[in-house]
């Protein structure tokens, strides 16, 4: 267990901004930085972070919390294994009470479980019994330089060599199991996954292993062999080299995408670093969101062949669902990336990369030279062909945008294309983004937002009229988080931390609210906070001596548009109390 002052030390130590820009990229905005949000599809960024505060906010899907919250959430992670993640990155030595390969969590076990099988595989390839491994990687052009900076390693024909390995170093032999490296005997015990393979070891974003990939080197079959799904390991989220490709990624604003190991490789060594492997698989929602992050645009490498066509359509409708940017490269047929730049050079596939069309581009030109828009039907199928493309389109400048290249490429004008579009929108329509949901307030909680809002931004200024204030709010959702702010202030130090709010005993609703208020910048109490402040107090206390029945009734007629009534009332009950400071509903909301 971690002492709870050396989660403190670690939460202090460490800057929320520079830890989450390893996993996307955000840019400056105000005193705040923002970025596309890893957890849910955007295509504006929502997704707000907090220096000044150490937080972060979806104003989207509202996810929230501070550094170990976004990694517990992003690395699928426990809370002892985020702090041990960033204590590790700010260099605090968390002590380990309990010791061997049974201390930690489910995820630091299967992390060092892959930590020994990279480094045994690769010095499998690289001392005696390698030769054949090593020749065959040399035919494919990858040299022992390659080869270690990939970590590349050799799986032996043995079928107990890692498992023994492993068990002479008392590692656990049925957490390698779950680790994905043995299979499980039928009369009991384990045995090697990987056998007379060239390993592809697979690291995470923080360059740590968490599978692995097998090329057979003697046409068995499967060709190609990967970990099974893991706690670490998930093969449509995993895209093999990002570790590597994203700083040149962000150097180059955009990522290209190919589908095999060694295509990567080769790609690679041609200077073209910026190129990330599926694993097997099309790249999948889940990819697609993690490379937004980091790329304006995905260039998809596909065979110029018919099942590379057939792979551009398959890849459409994921593209428009997440507002992503892509362009289809088609390689010349008869040839893969590793063929073509052994043959043609780092030249000619570049210029190939500068001539790549949008995807929709050539989708719909694809889809046009297979249609017959010499007749009124093929138009029609056509148009109802392309119908649900355009609607799911969300933004309303690129869907006008194709609705004239659709009208010009049918002989049609851009009115029938939108009559066509408007036919099918129950279907076209399921894919259109859902307003995010928002958290309703009542136009009276908004001056008590207000306080806390000041609060939180000028702690200094919390005296006992916005103790009183805050005793005296309406809202009980505003209240509780009024009264955890006032403990935190009345419990000394200069910089109070907000953010162990999050962790307390508030209900959802008020941590969603305190998380957004954190980030949330209002320019205009900083001018006079102080003023600000002092007036809000005053009302919210005004406001608390009116009966109830008052209020009711003011809040009732203001309701139903019968403003200069409930003026009239207001004005009675101020002139009563002395007071001319009562909270207003504002009328333009």
């Amino acid at each position: 267990m971690i002492q709870q002052e050396k989660i403190d030390e670690i939460r202090q130590r460490a800057n929320i901004v520079t830890i989450i820009s390893d996993y996307l990229s955000m840019k400056r905005r105000g005193s705040n930085y923002v970025g596309l949000c890893p957890f849910h599809s955007e295509n504006t960024p929502s997704f707000t972070v907090s220096e000044d505060k150490q937080i972060f906010y979806c104003f989207g899907c509202h996810a929230k919390g501070g550094v170990f919250a976004f990694l517990m959430m992003h690395e699928n992670l426990s809370f002892p294994e985020a702090v041990k993640s960033v204590a590790e990155r700010v260099g605090i030595e968390v002590e380990d009470h309990k010791r061997g390969y049974k201390g930690g969590g489910i995820f630091e076990i299967l992390y060092k479980a892959n930590a020994i099988a990279t480094d045994y595989f690769h010095s499998r390839l690289l001392e005696s019994g390698g030769e054949r491994a090593r020749e065959y990687l040399k035919e494919r052009g990858v040299d022992r330089t390659v080869a270690e900076e990939f970590r590349l390693g050799y799986g032996p024909p043995s079928w107990d060599g890692l498992a023994g390995f492993l068990a002479k170093r008392g590692f656990p032999l049925d957490m390698a199991f779950r680790a994905g490296l043995l299979n499980k005997r039928d009369g009991g015990g384990y045995y090697d996954r990987f056998r007379e393979r060239v390993i592809f070891p697979i690291f995470d974003t923080r360059g740590r292993p968490i599978a692995f990939g097998g090329r057979a080197m003697d046409g068995k079959e499967p060709k190609y062999l990967n970990s099974p799904d893991s706690p670490l390991f998930k093969k449509g989220e995993t895209l093999y080299n990002l570790h590597n490709a994203r700083q040149y990624i962000s150097k180059e604003g955009y990522v290209l995408v190919v589908e095999g190991y060694f295509d990567l490789i080769t790609l690679y060594r041609y200077g073209f670093k910026h190129t990330v492997a599926t694993m097997g698989t099309a790249l999948t929602v889940s990819n697609i969101r993690r490379l937004k992050g980091y790329a304006k645009e995905v260039y998809m490498l596909f065979d110029a062949d018919d099942a590379g066509r057939k792979a551009v359509s398959r890849m459409l409708p994921i593209f428009l669902e997440e507002s992503a940017q892509a362009r289809v490269v088609f390689i010349p047929r008869g040839m893969d990336p590793d063929d073509f730049l052994k043959r043609e050079g780092a030249e000619a596939l570049a210029g190939i990369i500068g001539e790549a069309e949008p995807l929709m581009d050539f989708f719909l030109k694809d889809l046009k030279d297979l249609s017959d828009l010499s007749t009124a039907r093929g138009k029609i199928e056509y148009l109802e062909t392309v119908a649900p493309y355009l609607g799911s389109m969300s933004n309303m400048v690129e869907r006008d945008h194709y609705a004239e290249i659709v009208a010009a490429m049918a002989g049609v004008g851009v009115d029938i294309v939108y009559a066509t579009l408007k036919k099918g929108q129950t279907g076209a329509g399921k894919n259109v983004p859902l307003p995010s949901e928002t958290i309703v307030m009542k136009n009276y909680d908004r001056v008590e937002e207000k306080i806390l809002h000041i609060l939180f931004s000028f702690p200094h200024l919390f005296n006992e009229q916005v103790k009183e204030a805050v005793s005296s709010f309406k809202s009980a959702m505003m209240r509780d988080i009024g009264l955890a702010v006032i403990d935190i202030l009345e419990s000394g130090g200069s910089t109070p931390d907000f953010t162990f709010l999050l962790d307390s005993g508030l209900d959802e609703g008020a941590k969603k609210w305190i998380a957004m208020a954190l980030v949330k910048e209002d320019g205009a109490i900083r001018e006079a906070p102080e003023k600000i402040l002092e007036d809000c107090c005053r009302k919210v206390v005004s406001s608390g001596r009116l009966g109830e029945g008052t209020m009711k009734l003011i809040r009732q007629l203001e309701m139903a548009g019968k403003f200069h009534e409930a003026e009239e009332i207001r004005a009675g009950a101020e002139s009563y109390i002395g007071r001319t400071c009562l909270p207003r509903y504002d009328r333009r909301g």
